[in-house]
């Protein structure tokens, strides 16, 4: 955090002061373990100090939702610990996942700078601490930073190419291949070397990868008994193993 966005996070433990969530606790941006990983680390440097000012944040067990899609963005949630997916339902029951992130990144950035209801329901893979940044003193902060401005416009490039990228992949391959770039795709960011190859830790059953792939378990499955004939996967209960080729 810098100096700037610290001062409306002081002010944003003050508003909170009389709130009372469950499980809500003040945690302190300097000391967050993801704040290497977050658009606010190292904004304007000299002053520092001030990132000792606590903020809210409240702990999410995983399958719980953070927001809901259709309900007004209040809020922007710094990911402190945990893993979270966006999906959006569709027409034919089953939701379909936009983005799945980890510690350090930004949810409701985009509906707060349009002042919309979130377009995306945000839910818990993972038990997850979140910070919460209302709404006003974020878009102050942004104001007053044209450096964190900038954060904030790349961090919603990257995901707008993300999903580009995903819904080309949709229309011009096929299953077993959009299922091999997925993988590879969360080995980048949620992948854990091991000797034998990278554990994919995102805690992914066969319901969150359909979701990502936007199709049913059993077309899933199909895929899935396709790279593992291939051996380019080992599969257990919520967990996939990539094995190292050489």
């Amino acid at each position: 955090c810098g100096p700037k966005v610290s001062v409306y996070l002081s002010e944003t433990a003050n508003m909170y002061q009389a709130v009372s969530l469950r499980e809500e606790a003040y945690r302190k941006c300097g000391s967050c373990p993801a704040r290497r990983s977050s658009i606010f680390c190292g904004l304007e440097p000299e002053l520092k100090a001030n990132l000792d000012a606590p903020i809210p944040s409240r702990h999410f067990v995983c399958g719980s939702n953070i927001f809901l899609e259709n309900e007004p963005a209040q809020a922007v949630y710094c990911l402190a610990s945990g893993r979270v997916k966006l999906a959006t339902g569709g027409s034919n029951g089953r939701a379909l996942i936009a983005l799945l992130v980890g510690p350090g990144a930004i949810l409701g950035v985009k509906d707060v700078l349009l002042e919309a209801a979130h377009d995306l329901t945000a839910t818990a893979v993972e038990d997850c601490m979140v910070c919460i940044l209302p709404k006003e003193g974020f878009l102050e902060a942004i104001q007053r930073s044209p450096e964190l401005s900038l954060r904030v416009a790349r961090q919603m490039g990257m995901e707008l190419s993300e999903i580009c990228r995903r819904f080309s992949l949709a229309v011009c391959r096929p299953l077993s291949e959009r299922l091999a770039e997925l993988l590879l795709s969360l080995c980048q960011t949620h992948g854990e070397p091991m000797p034998n190859g990278i554990h994919l830790c995102a805690n992914l059953g066969q319901e969150e990868l359909s979701e990502l792939l936007g199709v049913s378990r059993r077309s899933l499955n199909r895929a899935l008994a396709e790279l593992r004939r291939l051996g380019l996967i080992r599969c257990s209960r919520r967990s996939i193993l990539i094995p190292d080729s050489r």
